[in-house]
């Protein structure tokens, strides 16, 4: 039974990990579909008005977004090892916004508006996010597929304990009695 618990304490540790990286990936990738819009507005708005303000929102959101893809990136890895589908969105994005030329700021003035990648990066996130949620979903439905069988376990192991307890108690007893018996 002592066993039984230690192995319960620990499929629970492990299992709120792996939920609790799942649950954090899926508020970061809505965060990064946030900053995305964020960015992609105020690029526009930029091209229109041609206000600094706008161009600072822009690069606000671009350190949000890398922020959060970043910590993505991170926990994927802990959970994953292998290449994923964060991993290709965060190179794809990686490859986009590497700088072309030696101004900074006028590649990033100019170049964000010239393709429609927000719009690809949108729809890769909102697919990573939706195979996180499938596999939070499956997570949850494995935890408690296993809770149930350890719950079961344990019931079984217990009465298992029960009767060989109580036989371990009328076998000591008759033992005793039958040398008292015998000597009445």
């Amino acid at each position: 039974v002592f066993h039984l618990l230690i192995t319960v304490q620990d499929m629970s540790r492990t299992s709120a990990g792996i939920v609790s990286i799942n649950n954090r990936i899926a508020a970061l990738s809505k965060n990064l579909s946030d900053s995305l819009a964020d960015m992609d507005v105020n690029d526009q708005k930029f091209r229109l008005l041609k206000k600094d303000s706008y161009f600072e929102g822009f690069e606000a959101a671009r350190h949000t977004y890398n922020k959060n893809l970043n910590e993505i990136l991170n926990l994927a890895a802990q959970e994953a090892p292998q290449p994923n589908m964060w991993q290709d969105i965060g190179h794809t994005y990686e490859t986009f916004t590497r700088p072309r030329s030696m101004d900074k700021m006028a590649q990033a003035k100019t170049a964000w508006g010239e393709t429609a990648g927000v719009s690809e990066w949108m729809t890769a996130i909102s697919g990573a996010r939706q195979i996180n949620d499938n596999r939070i979903e499956k997570a949850l439905i494995r935890i408690n597929g296993l809770s149930r069988q350890i719950v079961r376990n344990g019931i079984i192991g217990f009465g298992i304990s029960i009767i060989a307890g109580l036989g371990g108690v009328v076998f000591i007893s008759r033992s005793m009695l039958s040398p008292l018996n015998k000597l009445k």
